[in-house]
Formats: C-alpha cells, structure tokens, sequence
C-alpha cells in the first residue's frame, strides 16, 4: 500500500494518476480518503498500517504570504513527525520531495528562501534519524519543475507572453536546470516499485538545460515572441522593484543546483524531454 501526502497538489495530482488502478491512500488539503487533516501532532498509526511506502509531497503552497513560523510548523514540525511515525510503523521506503535550490542564491526573507531553508532542515533531520530504524530513504531534490497545470515561474511567463509579444531577455545568455513532471513521477514510480536503495540523496536533474528566450519561445509556441536586448543590470533593478527579484535569479542568473551530499548510485534516468513536455505546460 501507497500514502502520498499533497496529493491535490501540482506534482500529487499528476503522480495520483499513475496509482489509479492501485492501492493509494490520499491526504491533502483539500480532503482526503481518510478525513485526516497533517500537522505536527497528527497520530497517523491507524493510518500507517499495512503501508510499504510513503510518498510526502505536502508543503507549503506557491505564492502564499505567511510567516515563517507557520513554514517551519508545516514542513519541518509535521514532515518529521510523519517520518518518525513511518519508521515506527514499520513503512519499508520513505521519499521526500526536496529542492535542488542554494539559499545563497536567494533573498533572505522571502517565501523561496523560507521553503529552501525549511527543506533543508528537514534534509539533515532525516538523515540522522535513518539509521534508528530499517526504513529506506529517499531525497529528490528538484529543480524547477514544469509540465500541464504548473504553479509559479512558469505559469507567470505564458500568461505574459502570450498577451505581451516582447522579450527583455536576449542577453540572458545563463541556461536553467528544469525537470519535466512527468520525469519525477517516472523517477518516483522506479523508487517504488524497481529499485531497492540505501538511504540516500540524489539530484533529478534532465540532460538538457535551456535559455530563458528559448524556454518562452516553446512556452508559447503558438504566438511569436520578439527577444530584446535588455542591459542585464537594469533587469535585475526593475525585477527587484516589481517584488520579483527571486523570479530572476532563478531564471536569468548563474544559479548552481545544490550538489551537497548527493549520491551518483541512484540508476535512473530520465525519459522526457523539454520539447516533449513543455509544449503541455
């Protein structure tokens, strides 16, 4: 049996779809087959029985403006108190959807710094409680996820280009690491069912990363986009006085994907591609 937490998310709703003809149980905000709400004092045993492998998706939603005391109870409090009641429970595999992003490339205060940080925390927690108890464990750090019905960056972008047919980003010449939907649930679903690992972190990362002006032009490839030659530092002014300053530095700045601690033992590798996906985003 199958618990994936964030199901009604971006990423659970797409993953749910693939369990469909099989044994799942459901929790997320907007209800669940179990009519459990998680936080950090939920008691999830009667839950937990008979579950092999727990999938946690669930964090805080894109966009949302709260403190971050409310960030750190929702995904450090609750997620470890999820973990540890997996491991007592006896769950076989426990994989955690993390983020690939650095904090030092983020402003310090903002929502993406807060998540980054979060998940980090929860990264070291976990990995120093592994060894307690048999439970294999899985972190994915994701970079920038895209594909049909996506939140965040990528939404913004086609709802803008396709109404505005000016660029400013011809002279971004800085490539993004992105990572089709439909690459993690494959990944997710390998993790499952095919591949018996050691505890461990590993990086999903596609053999292709992309340019900002090629990204739009696939984004809104019915529509033409003219791409101008901006300078970059009056980009990085006017993003950070529109209140968009991490939409830039994860687009158009040489941003490194956290490699820490990361394992090269994992074997998967991805079977989408940026063109055959992002066309449905």
């Amino acid at each position: 049996m199958i618990l994936v937490t964030g199901s009604s998310g971006f990423i659970g709703q797409h993953l749910v779809k693939t369990f469909r003809n099989e044994n799942i149980i459901t929790i997320s905000r907007s209800g669940s087959m179990n009519d459990l709400t998680l936080t950090s004092e939920t008691d999830l045993s009667p839950l937990l029985s008979g579950v092999d492998c727990c999938i946690h998706l669930a964090n805080t939603a894109h966009g949302k403006s709260i403190a971050y005391s409310e960030i750190y109870a929702n995904n450090v409090d609750m997620t470890l108190n999820l973990f540890k009641q997996c491991q007592v429970n006896g769950v076989k595999k426990f994989i955690y959807i993390s983020t690939a992003n650095n904090l030092d490339d983020l402003k310090t205060g903002t929502l993406n710094y807060y998540q980054t940080k979060t998940k980090k925390i929860v990264e070291k927690e976990m990995l120093m409680l592994v060894n307690q108890f048999s439970m294999q464990v899985l972190i994915i750090r994701c970079p920038m996820i895209y594909g049909k019905g996506v939140p965040g960056n990528l939404d913004k972008l086609k709802k803008l280009f396709k109404y505005f047919p000016f660029s400013p980003f011809k002279s971004i010449d800085n490539k993004i690491s992105i990572l089709s939907v439909n690459n993690l649930v494959d990944l997710i679903r390998e993790a499952v069912y095919n591949i018996d690992f050691e505890s461990q972190i590993i990086l999903a990362e596609e053999r292709e990363s992309i340019k900002i002006s090629r990204l739009i032009d696939i984004l809104v490839e019915d529509r033409k986009v003219i791409h101008l030659n901006v300078n970059v530092d009056f980009l990085a002014v006017a993003f950070s006085l529109l209140g968009l300053k991490n939409m830039y530095v994860t687009l158009c700045c040489n941003s490194k994907l956290d490699h820490t601690g990361v394992s090269k033992s994992f074997s998967w590798c991805p079977k989408y591609t940026i063109g055959n996906t992002i066309s449905k985003v």
